[in-house]
């Protein structure tokens, strides 16, 4: 009994099957009527038509599979991995923008009270004085961002501590009331130092320069502000324990 080979919709032969099977496909839709099908053995394809119902002998044509897809050149390849590396960074980096985001906001709204509302806006304040004016004078100014890039890379602990402070607020807003003392404790000890410092550097400022700019004086604000602000925490956590 002959059997058949035939291209199904992605032009790959498969086969070989009886003449009943193939009729079994053309009635379920698998092979149409312009299939090519070909004869096991046989040097030419024909059309399904011609071979099963017409029964015509007569060559439809060579049949002729298309050309395998061109493989991709290796830079396309290190395109397709750099682009795919782009993505899967800018997917993290939305990811951990949008997580920051969000904390940020929380330890805003959780802030009920003076004192720990004192702490965490003079906390962002001290951070955006870094950026501001610090000296004044000679036609010029100087902020503190600057200041750590020309005269010492110790003032980046500056921010740093303010960074601290913000996110030891953070922390503080499911802790027990001994936690929130203790981290209470950094608050009073990194405000009180920085008000030292800022306030020295304030009076150098007058007498260098002639003026400390609003940087500065903001700086000086946030540090006192977060001093006090510890202080008072540690006295209301001590209250609730």
């Amino acid at each position: 009994m002959p059997t058949y080979y035939y291209a199904d919709q992605n032009q790959n032969t498969v086969g070989p099957v009886s003449l009943d099977v193939l009729q079994s496909l053309r009635a379920s839709g698998v092979v149409a009527e312009g299939t090519p099908v070909i004869e096991e053995g046989a040097g030419s394809w024909r059309r399904y038509a011609d071979v099963v119902v017409a029964h015509d002998p007569s060559p439809a044509g060579p049949y002729t599979p298309p050309p395998p897809p061109p493989q991709a050149s290796r830079e396309d390849a290190v395109r397709a991995r750099v682009a795919s590396a782009a993505a899967r960074t800018s997917a993290a980096a939305e990811a951990t923008a949008s997580v920051i985001q969000h904390s940020v906001l929380q330890t805003f709204r959780a802030a009920g009270t003076g004192a720990e509302k004192a702490v965490v806006f003079a906390s962002t304040a001290g951070v955006v004085a870094f950026f501001l004016p610090w000296f004044g004078g000679f036609g010029g100014s100087a902020s503190g961002f600057a200041m750590a890039q020309q005269v010492s890379g110790l003032l980046w602990v500056l921010p740093l501590s303010f960074g601290t402070c913000f996110f030891l607020s953070y922390l503080n807003i499911k802790a027990a009331p001994r936690q929130r003392a203790l981290r209470a404790r950094w608050f009073l000890f990194l405000g009180s130092f920085w008000v030292a410092v800022v306030l020295l550097a304030t009076v150098a400022g007058r007498s260098l320069f002639g003026i400390a700019a609003i940087g500065l004086y903001l700086t000086l604000v946030s540090t006192a502000a977060i001093a006090v602000g510890g202080f008072m925490q540690i006295g209301e956590t001590l209250g609730d324990m």
